[in-house]
Order: structure tokens, then sequence, then C-alpha cells
């Protein structure tokens, strides 16, 4: 996934070890992030810190990719509520083979 972004021209933001909410927030609109892809225990904080601000989504924010476990609908909603598209992409059940 990381080399088909690089040989797709995409810049690759890694929030490093602040994975709160804030960081993740300042890190998507310093970076202009238009797509994410993660766990839905990190999204639950993002959308804490959006809703405990009374924030918009980061401006620039259009998709974002949940996986790793189980995702409760509502973290798809509140994300449709903010005019980001949220996918559900892979639970614990199920596992992706590269080839």
């Amino acid at each position: 996934m990381i080399s088909e972004a690089f040989a797709s021209g995409c810049k690759i933001v890694n929030p490093g070890a602040m994975l709160d909410g804030k960081s993740l927030y300042d890190a998507m609109v310093q970076e202009n992030v238009n797509k994410t892809a993660g766990v839905p225990t990190i999204y639950g904080l993002l959308l804490q810190h959006i809703s405990s601000t009374k924030s918009p989504a980061p401006p620039s924010l259009k998709t974002v990719l949940i996986g790793g476990s189980a995702c409760p609908p509502s973290m798809i909603q509140a994300f449709d509520n903010l005019g980001v598209n949220a996918q559900h992409a892979v639970s614990q059940s199920q596992h992706l083979t590269y080839h």
C-alpha cells in the first residue's frame, strides 16, 4: 500500500508518537490530509476531539478508511455528519493477501 502511494505521487504523513485526537487533528490540518487509514480507536480519539472543541472536520479530509477491528456504525455516521466519506474495510476475521 505504501509503495503504491509513493508511486502515484502521494505524500505519506506519519503522526509519530502523538496519537491523541488533538495531535491527529493538527497533523491532518497542517499536512492537508485528504485520505487516511487506521483503526477505530484512533478515529474515536479524533472524533472526540472534534466534538469537544466543536471543530469542523479537517478541511481537506475527504475519505477515512477504517479497519483492523470492528467499526461501530455510529463512527461511520459521525464522519458522514462531518461530510467525510468513511468506509469500514476489514474486520478481525478477515485477512488481506498481497501477491
